[in-house]
């Protein structure tokens, strides 16, 4: 049975998304720097994107990473409104994890 893998594209997403600071960048930086980075991945990795072929992958991943956003964010009107709900969910897990632990 093979081992599943992820996605390093969406290993760069989901940092990038837990990293992120509502005053550094906007939506469009945002998707631009998993980009920058996923590209710098391939390269670390020994796979070049042909010259005549970079603006298509980059429209590409461009989407996909803007499609990722869009599911991961669902119901959140932005980013930072998504990161404020991570954040509320944690401590109300904490708070239930405390209280279950007196009981």
């Amino acid at each position: 049975m093979s081992e599943s893998k992820v996605d390093p594209l969406y290993i760069i997403f989901e940092k990038h998304l837990y990293d992120f600071h509502e005053e550094e960048e906007n939506s469009k930086e945002f998707i631009d720097n998993i980009i920058k980075d996923y590209l710098n991945h391939l390269t670390s990795r020994n796979v070049a994107v042909p010259q005549q072929w970079h603006g298509v992958v980059v429209e590409e991943l461009r989407e996909q990473v803007r499609n990722m956003l869009v599911k991961k964010t669902y119901g959140c009107l932005s980013i930072s409104e998504f990161i404020k709900k991570e954040v509320a969910k944690k401590d109300q897990a904490k708070t239930k994890k405390l209280r279950v632990g007196r009981k």
